[in-house]
């Protein structure tokens, strides 16, 4: 049994095209989800389908036209769900000090590994996941893919890529035996995977920390600029960090969660994502079109859920397949950060409405059973692993 995916985006449907490090997503209407690849709504595609999201995007939080120096997104609680509360305001000051950390993931299961079914699941781990998606434009680190070559495409942990041929061995673990290290090899029988993760040119490791400035001169998503011996961009999972000497880590926007399994930060890989798109259109750390974010508690929703940009809350997703995810963030669509974006900013996108309403809504399913927190103790106090003490 693998573990229960968090929900992803776009009014709750899965099947999200491959992203990257950020999201892209279906673009819905009235008439519903196309199931083309997703698009923009600019007035300048002659018709949606012309405007396709490109792979190598960045995407901004709700509020960024290009031209602010501080973006603000704000996030309200539902009425009904108040117990979420102490746990929803830490996440918001996580991605708030953008710290990065080690030893984030306490009990961190892989989508490959059996998972506890006894339990509750964290809400202060999903909260954040879900706020890394619909507030900070974020998604998924690793690969969706059809692992057997019988048309069902499953979560990995390989690192994220997009493009390979869905065919037998198109992907393929390297020597070391670990999904999304740097040997790892994306290239299908019938044509090659783009790479599409962001990565550290000096060395590849999405979980170091030091004085290095985040911009597109450090980072890049291309294979040609991999250090010597490399040949994929390592993705920030548990069993990768382990690799590298760095045991009990994992990115928060890892796309699985099991019962027991609690975050108590950020990773670099998590903050090096917001500060690159926080570096603005020429992707330059230190230039005046650099902005900050600022993730607001607006307190409880009450009538005016559609002042904030995200609504929080508890919600039954059971639908008739099962209980359904254990959390989603939706009514995500995406456009051209800038009005009339030339060719050199068109990789630039940021959150809108959908539907043409706010909030964005992250929802909890409260089918299943949950600890609220706060995680005062997720640094191994309860656990008696004292060893980042």
């Amino acid at each position: 049994m693998k573990p229960v995916l968090l929900g992803l985006l776009a009014l709750g449907l899965s099947g999200i095209a491959h992203g990257g490090s950020y999201l892209q997503v279906r673009v819905c209407d009235d008439n519903g989800c196309r199931e083309t690849l997703p698009v923009t709504q600019h007035p300048s595609c002659p018709t949606p389908e012309d405007c396709p999201i490109t792979f190598f995007s960045i995407v901004h939080p709700f509020g960024y036209s290009g031209v602010e120096n501080q973006v603000e997104v704000s996030v309200c609680l539902l009425n009904d769900s108040l117990e979420l509360e102490p746990s929803l305001i830490e996440a918001i000051q996580t991605w708030n000090d953008l710290v990065a950390t080690t030893e984030n993931c306490a009990n961190c299961v892989l989508i490959e590994e059996t998972p506890p079914t006894a339990g509750s699941f964290d809400s202060y781990s999903a909260q954040l996941h879900e706020l890394g998606h619909c507030g900070m434009g974020l998604d998924h680190i690793n690969r969706t893919w059809d692992e057997q070559w019988d048309g069902f495409f499953e979560e990995t942990s390989y690192t994220r890529s997009a493009d390979v041929a869905a065919v037998a061995g198109a992907i393929e673990v390297g020597t070391d035996g670990i999904r999304g290290t740097l040997d790892d090899f994306h290239n299908g029988i019938q044509g090659s995977a783009k790479s599409i993760s962001w990565y550290r040119k000096i060395d590849n490791n999405p979980f170091a920390i030091d004085a290095t400035v985040i911009d597109i001169g450090s980072f890049d998503r291309t294979l040609s600029s991999l250090p010597g011996g490399h040949s994929w961009p390592a993705s920030a999972n548990r069993a990768v960090g382990e690799s590298l000497g760095v045991p009990n880590s994992q990115s928060v926007m890892y796309s699985g969660i099991a019962r027991e399994m609690a975050y108590s930060g950020l990773t670099a890989d998590d903050v090096n994502m917001v500060r690159m798109g926080m570096t603005g259109a020429d992707r330059d750390s230190g230039t005046s079109d650099d902005y900050s974010l600022q993730v607001v508690y607006d307190g409880p929703c009450d009538g005016d859920a559609h002042l904030s940009t995200i609504s929080v809350g508890l919600e039954d997703l059971s639908g008739p397949g099962g209980p359904g995810p254990i959390a989603e963030c939706r009514l995500v669509r995406l456009d051209y950060s800038f009005s009339v974006p030339s060719p050199a900013l068109t990789q630039h996108y940021s959150i809108v409405r959908a539907l043409g309403k706010l909030p964005l809504e992250v929802r909890l399913n409260s089918a299943y059973p949950w600890d609220f927190g706060p995680q005062l103790f997720a640094d191994g106090f309860e656990s008696g692993d004292l060893s980042r003490w």
